[in-house]
């Protein structure tokens, strides 16, 4: 089971941290950003994972969803 406070391999994420981490060896920086909410999102010391958005969580709990890849939370 997911962890509900990580994005995990949500399909709103602008990059996966796959392709960030190969941005970086390149030496571009690429920030990860939430496309359904137009926001950028960060590990906050849970790397490689990354925490998701308050208003994400509260979306999906109102959908009743576990994250955004289970329900999209703009169309319950």
């Amino acid at each position: 089971m997911k962890n509900p406070n990580f994005c995990g391999n949500c399909k709103e994420l602008n990059i996966t941290e796959k392709e960030q981490d190969q941005m970086g060896q390149a030496g571009k920086e690429f920030p990860h950003k939430c496309e359904l909410y137009g926001k950028r999102v960060y590990h906050l010391d849970a790397h490689p994972n990354i925490i998701r958005l308050p208003e994400c969580i509260k979306a999906t709990e109102q959908a009743g969803a576990r994250d955004c890849s289970d329900k999209d939370p703009r169309n319950p």
